[in-house]
This record gives C-alpha cells, structure tokens and sequence, in this order.
C-alpha cells in the first residue's frame, strides 16, 4: 500500500516504509535484519550506499518494535526521486552477501550485552517474561547471546522473504512534495518498487475494519514480589501491573484513560505524590500498552534502595483508591482535556503524521479509529475508571518486580511488605521462570 497524505503548509517530505514484522516474530532475526538494511543493498553496497544517502540530505533512520519495522527519512522535494530509489533498493536487494557480515554480528552482540547489564533494559525484559508464558508469541522477544551468535545470513534472508512481502508493507509520503505532483510521485515509485516491495495501489486510509486478536495468558495469582539479583546495584528498577487487553478491545479506552490519570504526566496522581509530595522517586509513569494482542498495563519507576517498599507501598495505594475512591468530575475532564488536546499535537510535523500513519498500519486500526478515539475520551467518566479498575486493576493480582541488590532490599520488603512472598531471580533472566519463592 502507498498511502499520500498532503501536507500543503510544510515545506519537507518525510518518507516512511513500515512492515508489520517485529521482535515479537523473532527478536533475533529482526535485530539483524535491521543491522543488515543499514549496510545498503546489493545493487549499491557501503560506502557508496552511505555516500549516495548523505546526498540527498538526510540519513535514514532504522527502528524495529514489537510489532512492526520501519525505515524512514525527510527531504526536500527536490530529492525525493532519488530517496524513494535509495529506499526501494535497500528493501528489495538486502546484501544477503555481506562481506562484513562477522563484523557486523559481533558488534550487535556486544551491544545487546550491553544492554543486558542495564537495570532498566533487565527490569522490562524480566517483567515480560513474567507476563507471557514462552509459548505467547510476547513471550519470545528477548533472544540469548548463543542465538545472536548462531545467527547466519541464510536464515535472515529466508526469513526476509517469508514476512517482509508486499502485502505486509507501506510506503508513507507525508508533507509537501510540489512541484511534483502526486502521479509524478507514484510513477516514481512504480517505476523503483518494481521488484514486488509494495502492493502498489495508493490509498488514503491506512486500514480496513479488523477483528480484535486475543491470544489469552493464564492468570496471575499475585502476592508476590520478584526480585532480579542485580548485586552492587545503586538503585532500584520498579515495574508494577497486569496483562489487561488489546488494542481494540472496547476496554482498552478506560484503561488508556486510567493510566493518564495515575501517571501519564506532571498533572497525575502518581508524580503529584510518589515525587513531589514524598520525594521517593525523580520519576514515574503508568502506560496502557498498544498492542495487537493482550497487552500489559503498568507503572514504571526507579527509586534508592532504601526507597523500594515505601515506593511499591504507595503504588499499591493508589492502585487501590482508584477501587474504593469516588474521582472527582474536575480530574475527569483534566485528563480529558490533557488526552485531546496531547492527541492534537501529535498531528503536528510531516514526521509525526507519517509516524501514526505507520502506526495505525501495523496495528491495523479501522479507518474510524482517531473519531471512536475522541468521541470515547470525551463521553467517559468516573464510574468507567472504578469499574474498569476494578475488572483488571486490583493490587493483589498484579505483577511486582524489582530490579536491585536483594541482599539490600529484602530486609525492608519483609518489613514493611509481608504479606507479599518474595522470589529471588539472577541477572540471568533465561531461568527467571524456575525459582521457587523464598
């Protein structure tokens, strides 16, 4: 799909190919056939793939995610024949013929080791395995080093083939291209996708009506808290939630909503108190994940250690006053106001347009859904948010895991903490499923 989004007022075109192929496919194979797309094409190899992109102005920029690939770039109108051509061979002639194939395999794995020591980076892989079971395609997004390694090019391009086909891909032109005209633009990109990158039909509407996808998960008992044993850590990464919806689903709206008035910001309940009134944590935040399938809703945040049970303390209160406590109609239409308003300027630049067009895409959100999106903020109230906090958002089922030195912190969780039993787990997160609480 080609999908044209004039933008009259700007004076760039931003350029956005996207694939619904994500690290919940393989996380290995799509962190390399990320690394791999940057090395150019087949038909222009580095350096002159490289030398050829800062020509036209701007470099092109590489991202994976759960769900979807993208490669995108702005330019001026005067360049955009030759970035689409630059596009075009980068995704239809990946260099499955690398010479520096080894290089490149090492260097991605001595970043993602990297990664791997971060409190951050182990505390949201540790909470995703403790979500999804390894069987749920959620489940399998964190590779091992061993699999990085064993990785080979026969198998990124087989897999290549196999999910980046025309019909799971977009191509997104957004801004302003004149003087060309939008039929010069498509016999452009006609002529250089020629190679069956993209279905090529242009199209205004990034979607058509889906079904909404539930893969269920096994409940979670709660009353527990898990520890990751990051020994000598200075501080602590806290991720507290639950598996709640999907996208689609029509409760997805109340808990987004939920999620805004606890901790989308400076105005939420969260910051207000957790920050500024106790000055427990620098920062905190809770989200209602989009995805396609079951998603989690959660709180996010990093405290000293000696801050840890007086922090999962106050996040359990909160979760709990959104239960019992009436909410009052001015905190209702604050966050109504701060949801549309944030809605608004998302539609600001070439980029951010090209980006939720992407967006909508990969999540294969119908055609309708900015309007449902809208018209559900504006009419919600508080007896939605306690009904829906009451459906999925209940403390004692709720997953608690702390990234941190567990010598340090134990004695206080057992103190201040001791209804909840406590699971240790090493930094090594491929076995976090079989300790056994202690």
């Amino acid at each position: 799909t080609v999908i044209f989004i004039p933008l009259p007022q700007q004076f760039t075109t931003h350029v956005r190919w996207v694939n619904k192929t994500g690290l919940a496919n393989s996380d290995a194979l799509v962190r390399m056939t990320k690394q791999l797309l940057t090395y150019g094409s087949q038909k222009l190899p580095n350096p002159e793939f490289a030398e050829t992109v800062a020509m036209s102005g701007n470099d092109l920029t590489y991202s994976t995610s759960l769900e979807r690939t993208e490669i995108s770039v702005s330019v001026l109108a005067q360049d955009l024949e030759q970035t689409l051509r630059l596009l075009a061979l980068n995704v239809q002639y990946p260099d499955w013929r690398q010479k520096n194939w080894q290089a490149m395999q090492n260097q991605l794995t001595l970043e993602y080791k990297a990664m791997n020591t971060l409190g951050s980076s182990l505390a949201y892989q540790g909470f995703n395995q403790l979500l999804y079971p390894k069987s749920h395609p959620y489940g399998q997004i964190k590779s091992t080093i061993g699999e990085l390694e064993k990785t080979r090019l026969p198998q990124i391009e087989s897999f290549y083939q196999q999910h980046f086909k025309p019909e799971n891909s977009a191509l997104i032109l957004a801004g302003q291209w004149q003087p060309f005209s939008q039929k010069e633009v498509m016999q452009w990109i006609t002529q250089y996708f020629s190679h069956n990158s993209l279905s090529l039909k242009a199209s205004k509407n990034t979607t058509k009506d889906v079904k909404i996808i539930e893969k269920k998960t096994e409940a979670y008992e709660g009353k527990t808290i898990h520890i990751i044993d990051r020994q000598g850590a200075a501080q602590a990464d806290i991720y507290v939630g639950a598996i709640t919806v999907a996208k689609l689903n029509t409760d997805w709206f109340a808990l987004h909503f939920a999620s805004t008035l606890l901790g989308g910001g400076a105005h939420s309940r969260l910051f207000r108190d957790i920050r500024e009134q106790r000055g427990l944590a620098y920062s905190i935040s809770a989200a209602q994940t989009n995805r396609k399938m079951e998603a989690p809703f959660y709180v996010r945040t990093n405290t000293a250690n000696e801050k840890v049970a007086a922090t999962l303390r106050g996040i359990q209160q909160h979760f709990q006053a959104l239960i019992d406590v009436e909410i009052p109609q001015n905190e209702i239409q604050l966050n109504q106001d701060f949801l549309l308003g944030r809605l608004a300027s998302n539609f600001e630049t070439p980029e951010e347009v090209a980006a939720r067009a992407a967006y909508y895409f990969a999540l294969e959100l119908p055609s309708n859904y900015l309007q449902t999106y809208q018209n559900t903020i504006s009419r919600i109230n508080a007896q939605e948010i306690k009904s829906i906090a009451r459906k999925y958002l209940v403390p004692e089922k709720m997953i608690f895991l702390i990234v941190a030195d567990y010598d340090w912190i134990l004695p206080q969780i057992r103190q201040y903490l001791p209804e909840y039993q406590v699971t240790r787990h090493p930094a090594a997160l491929s076995i976090i499923s079989q300790k056994q609480p202690q």
